[in-house]
């Protein structure tokens, strides 16, 4: 377990993966209906981020102001031009591996 109630080693690493990790890849650990503790890049730490549930019940805009998700990808190709879409809908799962979707 991460010692704060979860059952995580399946999902988390003791430290980020050469070259700095799977950008994107976070770990959700809900403790209650409106606290979550997220662990960036899927990297165990005695610190967790802690993340509360807005009041409404809404998940994705808590978590998503915290980690900076945003709505565009954005790299640079080889020759310099600059390549940009949206970003499609990112996706929760459960530890099972049930997708969970905004209601």
């Amino acid at each position: 377990t991460d010692g704060k109630g979860c059952q995580m080693d399946a999902w988390l690493s003791e430290s980020p993966a050469p070259g700095g990790g799977e950008d994107g890849y976070h770990v959700v650990c809900a403790m209650s209906a409106s606290i979550l503790y997220v662990y960036r890049g899927g990297v165990l730490t005695a610190s967790p981020i802690e993340v509360k549930v807005a009041p409404d019940g809404d998940v994705r805009g808590p978590l998503a102001a915290v980690l900076q998700i945003g709505n565009i990808i954005r790299y640079t190709h080889d020759d310099g031009t600059p390549l940009e879409w949206e970003k499609p809908p990112w996706v929760i799962f459960t530890t099972t591996g049930k997708r969970l979707k905004p209601t």
